[in-house]
């Protein structure tokens, strides 16, 4: 019989790891769930997949909260009993992948699993924020305030990644079509006319000398080119998939100027964002920040939300653990300082994700604003470049004649 590891928090809200023998996933996860535990982890031994890792699913994260709008929205009437609510919505899915995982948790339901149970098996659908918080409204009884909660936070990153994918998009199709344009250029365009060039004798600018030499370089060795970009391609890939190379990424993003500071900044915001959601809906503070950690995609950041766990165990408030961090603000450190005094930590890190949030909308539009002015000046000057390297020799000839 298989065994699963788990990581998992019991019944007198201490995290404890062990191992569990099931013959899937689900059923590990029921095992663990009949023991009163809230798990957080569930990997099984020698395979790393996780629970439902056996298929993926294509789900967006638009389809996730509309999903839990119309939830919401069925919960609240109290017309339809859960199962009943999930079932309706499955029927309603164009997604077919949806359609399927939403009918596997009405099956799940009808066997006598809970909804966050069920929900664990999809873990790349359904994040750890989102099960915990849906388990922890099943136990309350206030399950539709818990699903107010997800779809408002739900929403704030829908909104969030958006804005960061209009900041990357532009350039990147912008630098795409200038690459593309001069590899067609001194691929097809240069090649005929330097027998022209060759044949008048006159001496050629530098700009088309060096732009020559490319063309031919290209044109001559294409397939070295190729093979060459193929093994860098093969090599990134295999150092990015290395812990270190992972961590040594993650440290050289912090250190570029203007996506560091952003990083930072999305950091800040999501620990907010997310243990705001998490302590709100009654999910204790320690155990929060296991899920939090859980969901930054930083390396280095990760490790300081460890480090600042560690510390809050020991004894330290969170206002003084947040300090040995990187990435806070001052501003950020005094709202949880006297968030913390008052008993309002919650609605502290509520306000301060969303005035980090309106930041990093701010921000991005003022580096969308500089970027578009930098970027036509740089396409006018490679135009005029290689415009240049074409009618420089021309006229040089024309003017011996």
């Amino acid at each position: 019989m298989p065994q699963f590891i788990y990581k998992a928090i019991n019944e007198k809200k201490q995290i404890v790891k062990g191992r569990v023998s099931a013959e899937t996933h689900e059923e590990a996860g029921l095992r663990l769930s009949r023991r009163h535990f809230i798990v957080l982890n569930l990997n099984e031994k020698n395979t790393g997949l996780r629970s439902g890792g056996r298929k993926r699913y294509r789900v967006t994260k638009k389809e996730v909260f509309l999903f839990t709008c119309q939830l919401e929205a069925l919960n609240k009437s109290g017309r339809l009993p859960l199962a009943k609510a999930i079932e309706f919505l499955a029927n309603q899915q164009e997604n077919e992948d949806l359609k399927h995982l939403l009918r596997s948790i009405c099956n799940d339901l009808s066997q006598g699993k809970s909804f966050s149970d069920a929900l664990k098996a999809y873990p790349a659908v359904f994040p750890p924020f989102y099960v915990n918080s849906v388990h922890i409204g099943e136990l309350s009884g206030k399950l539709d305030q818990v699903l107010k909660r997800l779809i408002s936070h739900l929403e704030e990153n829908m909104k969030l990644m958006k804005n960061l994918q209009k900041l990357m998009r532009y350039p990147m199709l912008v630098t795409g079509a200038m690459i593309s344009a001069f590899i067609v250029f001194v691929s097809f365009v240069l090649p005929n006319f330097e027998p022209l060039f060759r044949k008048s004798g006159t001496d050629l600018p530098f700009v088309t000398k060096l732009l020559i030499f490319i063309s031919q370089t290209l044109t001559t060795h294409w397939a070295v080119f190729l093979i060459f970009i193929f093994i860098a391609v093969i090599a990134l890939t295999a150092i990015g998939r290395t812990e270190r190379g992972k961590y040594w990424f993650d440290v050289s993003l912090l250190k570029l100027p203007v996506v560091g500071k952003l990083i930072k900044k999305l950091s800040s915001q999501r620990f907010a964002s997310n243990l705001s959601l998490l302590t709100a809906n009654g999910i204790p503070l320690l155990h929060g920040m296991d899920t939090v950690m859980g969901l930054e995609a930083n390396r280095i950041h990760k490790a300081e939300i460890k480090a600042m766990k560690r510390s809050m165990e020991r004894g330290q408030t969170i206002a003084t653990a947040m300090a040995g961090a990187s990435f806070f603000s001052e501003l950020m450190l005094q709202m949880v300082s006297i968030g913390e005094t008052t008993g309002t930590l919650v609605d502290m890190l509520d306000i301060v994700a969303k005035f980090i949030t309106e930041e990093i909308n701010h921000r991005i539009e003022n580096i969308i604003a500089a970027i578009e002015p930098a970027i036509t000046i740089f396409l006018s000057g490679m135009v005029l470049v290689l415009a240049l390297s074409v009618f420089l020799p021309m006229w040089n000839m024309l003017s011996i004649k």
